[in-house]
């Protein structure tokens, strides 16, 4: 979750009233992967790394081969070399999901009557933190989490209905008219008091409209404008890099196997956009293993023009399965899936090989280990769960990957 003026914006005290009880709470490692992983398939998808100590990870990549070959011996010993590397210098991002109990809850707790609502309290928290992280990784580092498609006074309608997922009553959100400013147009943060899941919908406590938030502005929660994690959008991008590119160091510009395949398949129905985009990508990468990412609107419109011609299938993950379609396309098949953090507008080609999430320990994960994760508020009587993850996505082959930009 985000923060308000220095302060976690889930740092939102569990009172009495709220409920009876907090006791220890100790989430095993199959719990921890069934609360972050069961609504968020590209979360479980994406593969995961521990271990990201030290100062910064180094992704060394060849983009290019050595050019010293002629049917002229005098011409290739001319230009004769070596290949040409890259390295990517990956940094972590700190990110903090807290929670704040009265120590009156804790002193009435004398007995395990309300350990369910306890358990489901930091259940909830570890669910959210999952699905926060997936859509961390799937944007951009400017951290916008949702756009606007029209206001009426305190409400807003969002472009993608699935975004209002990353809504909460009580949440705190800035407004900007583009995603890469560090300060929001709407210079006081707009506090939530209603979601509309159905409808796409969020009220705020406040006249937005009256404030200057207007359709397509970028929804950021507060203090988090620019300070995200570098995910797929960032690696993979829609538009080409220009010179003076500094993608964790490294000029894209100068080729695209640092940063993938765009193709435009605007102008053809989704049906045929991917398979031609597929096309593109085996003739650029050759055969890999990859798998389609797209909104669950389009994977419906796919369904829909498919019709009887659908084949399906299922990706799976430990426990966990998710529901899959088969296109073939000149390489062979590949498998397209659906998470709630894509817009309509956009389709990703990615190979799982070359992507990872590194983190400093498990990701979410309780920061503070002592006293059954929980520590004293110093200027409150209260109790402090900490979670969250210290973390950043990279690509070791981001050429491998591709953007295909669809039809609304």
């Amino acid at each position: 979750c985000d923060s308000v003026s220095g302060k976690p914006e889930c740092a939102m005290s569990l009172s009495i009233s709220d409920y009876n009880d907090f006791l220890q709470v100790a989430i095993t490692k199959q719990r921890h992967l069934y609360l972050t992983y069961r609504n968020q398939p590209f979360w479980a998808w994406l593969p995961k790394s521990t271990k990201f100590t030290g100062r910064n990870i180094s992704i060394p990549l060849q983009y290019a081969a050595n050019v010293g070959m002629s049917h002229s011996f005098t011409q290739a010993q001319t230009l004769a070399g070596g290949g040409k590397y890259e390295e990517f210098l990956l940094t972590r991002i700190n990110w903090y999901n807290i929670l704040q109990i009265d120590a009156e809850v804790l002193d009435a707790s004398m007995d395990d009557a309300w350990a369910e609502a306890r358990q489901r309290e930091i259940d909830s928290a570890m669910e959210r933190s999952g699905q926060v992280l997936s859509q961390k990784c799937v944007g951009r580092k400017y951290g916008w989490v949702a756009k606007v498609l029209s206001v009426s006074t305190t409400t807003i309608t969002l472009t993608v209905r699935a975004h209002v997922g990353n809504f909460e009553k009580g949440a705190s959100f800035d407004f900007d008219t583009s995603e890469s400013d560090t300060s929001p147009d709407v210079a006081t943060a707009r506090i939530v008091l209603s979601v509309n899941h159905g409808a796409g919908t969020v009220t705020f406590t406040t006249d937005v409209a009256a404030a200057g938030v207007a359709a397509n502005d970028f929804v950021f929660p507060t203090s988090d404008a620019s300070a995200s994690f570098s995910g797929v959008r960032e690696w993979i991008p829609s538009t080409a890099p220009t010179s003076g590119d500094s993608h964790f160091g490294v000029d894209r510009s100068v080729d695209s196997k640092l940063y993938g395949v765009i193709f435009d398949g605007s102008a053809y129905s989704i049906e045929e956009a991917l398979i031609r985009f597929m096309e593109v990508m085996f003739s650029v990468c050759g055969m890999k293993d990859w798998t389609l990412w797209i909104s669950p609107k389009k994977f419906t419109d796919l369904i829909l023009e498919l019709g009887n011609k659908i084949f399906r299938d299922k990706f799976t993950v430990g426990e966990f399965g998710f529901e899959t379609i088969l296109l073939h396309y000149a390489g062979g098949t590949v498998k397209v899936m659906a998470d709630n953090h894509f817009v309509n507008t956009e389709a990703y080609c990615l190979e799982r090989e070359s992507v990872k999430f590194y983190s400093a320990g498990a990701a979410p994960k309780f920061l503070w280990k002592g006293n059954d994760n929980q520590i004293a508020v110093y200027n409150a009587d209260k109790i402090e769960v900490r979670m969250g993850c210290r973390g950043n996505l990279a690509f070791d082959a981001p050429g491998n990957n591709g953007y295909c930009l669809l039809t609304a």
